[in-house]
């Protein structure tokens, strides 16, 4: 009995084991069912692995098809070709020498150019794009590409290929062989928007391959340009080329490098590199890099600087191609001196003479042509005969044009030129004078650096000369103009003489304003005491007093001379006997209060009376005239400046 109840009790712990078994089995194909759906069939990454390890064992590629850095397999190694480095002028120093920007192409090639995930652009000749329409020219065995929409158009003359595509069929015709293009300038490239483009041609398609040519002798590029170097890589392969670097190594001559605004990559000064790392250039496609440099003015005429640049696949160079660029020269006069001096004086006036100095240099890299100095006369002046220096001398008819034959002049030589010219007498103010030489070149007109002078004005002074019969009947104040204009010919003096028979002080005083005062005088003169002489001395003086206090309101400078000489002996001029104390009151008084330069007339005159008075004892003779101007003159240069102007606190 008890046997019994144990094998039953083992039969049913054996049964609820194989319960549990078939329980966590089941729990275990759902798992795995599970895992499989979500992860494998649900999962694009793996269903696509699935797709490319199938595909790749139908073809029996798989090696190939795996050959990424994960699988442990070797990349084949792309087909690149550099195709065309293209040298162009910014056209800097082209311009201002008069000579058009040039352009320099090595290795022209049929080039479909495609924009790179490197930020490389599209080239097209235009270097516009409208919708997703690209047109582009190509030069040499190029073609003009244009696409509209989904399809591509091709049109070619003789030679050339011509094919319409529009949605997603095709139509081609073309003639005879090859491929015909219509050149403009430099190659350009173009992108066929979307797809679903086919093109069938009869006769013999057109192939492109790199050409290693050299730069085009007839562009020229200048010793100082700034120019733009692009530089075009292609894939020639099926397959994408990944991890590709480019690197350039800049001519030594080539300064202030920077990268083209278009371009990706960077130029690292200390190496003197410009480096561009690409991850992937689709098949058949074309990038660019491009960057800008000046070219040194260190070179010479027709040297010629080096470009080389290479392209890397793991630090292998698949690809290289070096060029050479001739530099060419140019005289350059600019550098020219042109000087200018006044021969008279520091200060230019009207009738000085001027002398010009060219010194015509060649800072420049060639020899000129046939060089002319030209120099027209500058407004305000005239040419002084005979004063040229200089070979090839022609002058014009009327002299207002100077012309030097120079011939050609070496770099670094140079030749001088030179002449006098006069300010014209009408350039009494303040005015420039400025020249206008300048240098042909054949049909090129230099321009130099001018120099500009200033003209000073001249200087107008008024002389206001008031006194009695002496002054009406002599001529000495004539003389005294004549005397002050010729010291100072940058000067023009107006004297101005009123004179009164028979006037004393006390009636000068009555019309001071009048005659004096209205015109504005720089410089007084006043000449009383023959008539007042034998009145009481402290009537001339409170007299002469007012009168010098007048002259000195207006802010002219004061000269006062006194009596000459009175013949005694002669009846009528009986008790004149005080003049002489009249001539002390105004040399120890009077002039020294009012700041007046006082003219001593006695003296001088009185070493010989009979030559310098008349018979009559009083008025003065010819001679007597002249002696007085003279003395006069001499006092008012007392108070002038070198240019003839008043030196004077007072003001007017």
């Amino acid at each position: 009995m008890i046997k019994s109840q144990d094998l039953t009790k083992h039969k049913k712990t054996k049964n609820s084991t194989w319960i549990m078994i078939s329980v966590l089995a089941v729990v275990i194909i759902i798992c795995l069912a599970v895992y499989f759906y979500f992860f494998y069939f649900k999962n694009p990454g793996l269903a696509g692995m699935k797709s490319w390890i199938t595909s790749a064992e139908s073809s029996n590629t798989l090696e190939s098809a795996l050959q990424d850095g994960s699988s442990g397999q070797n990349e084949a190694k792309p087909d690149l070709s550099i195709v065309e480095v293209r040298v162009e002028s910014m056209g800097l120093k082209s311009a201002d020498s008069g000579t058009a920007a040039a352009e320099n192409t090595v290795g022209v090639e049929n080039t479909e150019v495609t924009e790179n995930t490197d930020n490389i652009e599209n080239i097209n000749d235009t270097n516009e794009s409208k919708s997703s329409n690209t047109t582009s020219e190509i030069t040499d065995s190029g073609m003009a590409i244009e696409t509209t929409d989904s399809g591509t158009a091709i049109e070619t003359t003789d030679s050339g290929t011509a094919s319409e595509n529009t949605d997603s069929g095709t139509a081609s015709e073309t003639t005879d062989s090859g491929t015909a293009s219509e050149a403009t300038n430099t190659a350009a490239v173009g992108e066929a928007t979307d797809t679903g483009t086919t093109s069938e041609t009869t006769n013999t398609a057109t192939t492109s391959e790199a050409k290693d040519t050299s730069v085009k002798k007839s562009d020229k590029i200048y010793i100082g340009d700034t120019v733009k170097y692009d530089i075009l890589i292609k894939n020639n392969g099926t397959q994408p080329a990944k991890n590709i670097k480019i690197i350039d190594l800049p001519p030594d001559k080539l300064e202030n490098i920077n990268m083209a605004e278009d371009s990706g990559g960077s130029y690292d000064p200390f190496s003197r590199k410009v480096v561009l790392d690409i991850s992937e250039i689709e098949a058949g496609k074309t990038i660019k890099i491009s960057f800008i440099g000046s070219i040194s003015n260190d070179l010479n005429d027709g040297e010629i600087i080096n470009n080389k640049v290479s392209a890397f696949y793991k630090e292998e160079n698949i690809a290289e191609k070096s060029t050479e660029l001739l530099v060419t020269g140019l005289p350059d006069y600019t550098t020219t001196l042109i000087k200018v001096e006044d021969v008279n004086s520091s200060k230019i006036r009207a009738k000085d003479i001027l002398k010009y100095s060219v010194i015509v240099k060649n800072s420049g890299k060639k020899s000129g042509g046939d060089i002319v100095l030209n120099c027209p006369m500058p407004t305000g002046t005239g040419y002084v005969d005979g004063t040229a220096s200089g070979s090839g001398l022609i002058i014009n008819s009327n002299k207002s044009m100077l012309q030097f034959n120079i011939g050609k002049i070496e770099p670094g030589a140079q030749k001088e030129f030179s002449f006098k010219v006069f300010v014209a007498e009408y350039l009494t103010f303040s005015t420039e004078i400025k020249s206008g030489f300048y240098i042909t070149d054949g049909q090129e007109k230099i321009s130099l650096e001018n120099p500009t002078v200033n003209t000073e004005a001249s200087v107008f002074q008024t002389v206001v000369c008031m006194g009695d019969s002496q002054v009406l009947l002599s001529d000495y104040t004539a003389q005294l103009g004549t005397l002050l204009n010729n010291q100072y010919s940058h000067a023009v003096f107006n004297v101005i003489p009123t004179g009164v028979k028979g006037e004393m002080s006390t009636f000068a005083i009555q019309r001071f304003d009048k005659d004096v005062r209205m015109h504005n005088p720089d410089i007084i003169v006043l000449g009383y005491g023959c008539n007042d002489a034998g009145e009481p001395t402290g009537l001339y003086r409170y007299h002469m007093d007012i009168l010098l206090r007048q002259a000195v309101s207006t802010g002219a400078k004061v000269v006062v001379y006194g009596v000459g000489y009175i013949d005694l002996s002669v009846p009528k001029w009986l008790g004149k006997e005080n003049y002489t104390i009249f001539n002390d009151i105004l040399k120890d008084d009077l002039c020294p209060k009012y700041g007046a330069v006082y003219v001593d007339l006695y003296t001088p005159i009185s070493k010989d009376y009979k030559k310098y008075i008349k018979e009559d004892g009083m008025h003065w003779t010819e001679e007597g005239a002249t002696l007085v101007a003279g003395e006069v003159f001499k006092a008012i240069t007392t108070v002038l400046d070198s240019d003839g102007k008043v030196q004077t606190e007072n003001v007017k």
